[in-house]
C-alpha cells in the first residue's frame, strides 16, 4: 500500500523550485518500508514510486552504501539498515516534551487501565513519540515512530487543531487534491472534532478501531508557534456506551497541564 504521506508531499514538492528531486525520491523510497513491508525489491519500489527501474537501482545502491538500506542476499530484496535509527535518535534525545511526559503518562495508564500515547504531526500522519499500555494482552501497542492516519483519529484531529489557520488550510487543500474521496469522507468528522475542541478542549473517537475501544485526545499546544504535539487516552468498555470516555477528560487535561508547567 502506498503511503499517503510520502505520495502527497512528493507530488507537492515536484512543483517547488530549488529542491533536490534525488533527495525527495530517496526519502520517499525509505518511507516505503513499514512494519508490514519489511522486505521490498527494486520492482516493487519502482511500481510504488512510479520511478524508472534504473533510478531505483541507483538509489538502493547508494542507500546501501550509506547504511540506510541493507540488501538481503537470500531474498534478493532490501530492508531498512540500522543507520536509519541514528537519524531518529537525535530527535528523540532532544525532545523535552517526551522526557517530561513519560512518567506522567505511565501514571495515567496505571490509574485508568487505558493506553496513553503522545504523537506529533508529520504530513498526513500522526507519529507516535511515546506510548504506554496497561498490560501485555492490550491491542497492539503503537511503538515509537509508528504512524496513524491524522484524518481518521482523535489524536490526529487534535494535531490538526494545533495548526495555524494558513498551515491547516494548506494541508487540507493538499489532501483534498490528492485524495478527494477520503477528504469528503473525513472532513465532517474533523469539523465535529474542532467544535468539541473549541468548546471542551478535547475530542473523541468512538470505536474507530474496535467497537468497544474509545479514545479522548487533547493537544499540548493550541494555535501556537510550537510544533503540533497531542496526547490521547484509549479505554476499553464492556459495551458501546463510548461517551463514558468523557469522564476521563480531567485526567488527560491534568497530563497536558503538568507537561506544560515543566516546559513553560
Amino acid at each position: 500500500m502506498k503511503s499517503l504521506d510520502h505520495l502527497g508531499f512528493v507530488d507537492s514538492l515536484s512543483s517547488v523550485k530549488d529542491i533536490s528531486t534525488t533527495v525527495v525520491h530517496a526519502v520517499a523510497l525509505l518511507r516505503c518500508f513499514t512494519k508490514q513491508d519489511v522486505l521490498l525489491g527494486n520492482k516493487a519500489l519502482s511500481e510504488r514510486l512510479s520511478l524508472h527501474p534504473t533510478t531505483i537501482a541507483r538509489l538502493t545502491k547508494t542507500l546501501c552504501g550509506l547504511g540506510l538500506l541493507h540488501h538481503d542476499s537470500v531474498n534478493r530484496k532490501y530492508k531498512l539498515g540500522y543507520g536509519t535509527l541514528a537519524l531518529g535518535y537525535p530527535m528523540l534525545a532532544n525532545l523535552k516534551e517526551r522526557h517530561v511526559a513519560r512518567r506522567i503518562m505511565k501514571d495515567l495508564t496505571d490509574k485508568t487501565g487505558g493506553q496513553t500515547s503522545m504523537a506529533a504531526l508529520a504530513g498526513f500522519e500522526a507519529i507516535y513519540l511515546e506510548s504506554f499500555r496497561p498490560n501485555s494482552d492490550w491491542i497492539e501497542q503503537p511503538e515509537i515512530g509508528a504512524a496513524r492516519p491524522v484524518m481518521e483519529t482523535a489524536i490526529g484531529h487534535s494535531l490538526l487543531f494545533s495548526l495555524e489557520s494558513k498551515r491547516f488550510e494548506y494541508l487540507m487543500k493538499l489532501y483534498k487534491d490528492r485524495f478527494p474521496d477520503q477528504y469528503t469522507k473525513h472532513r465532517k468528522a474533523i469539523e465535529q472534532s474542532f467544535k468539541c475542541l473549541d468548546t471542551k478542549g478535547y475530542c473523541l473517537a468512538l470505536g474507530t478501531y474496535q467497537p468497544t475501544l474509545h479514545a479522548i485526545a487533547m493537544p499540548l499546544w493550541t494555535h501556537s508557534q510550537q510544533e503540533p504535539i497531542a496526547f490521547n487516552l484509549s479505554i476499553r468498555f464492556s459495551n458501546e456506551s463510548g461517551r463514558h470516555i468523557e469522564s476521563y477528560a480531567s485526567a488527560i487535561e491534568s497530563l497536558r497541564d503538568q507537561v506544560r508547567q515543566f516546559l513553560e
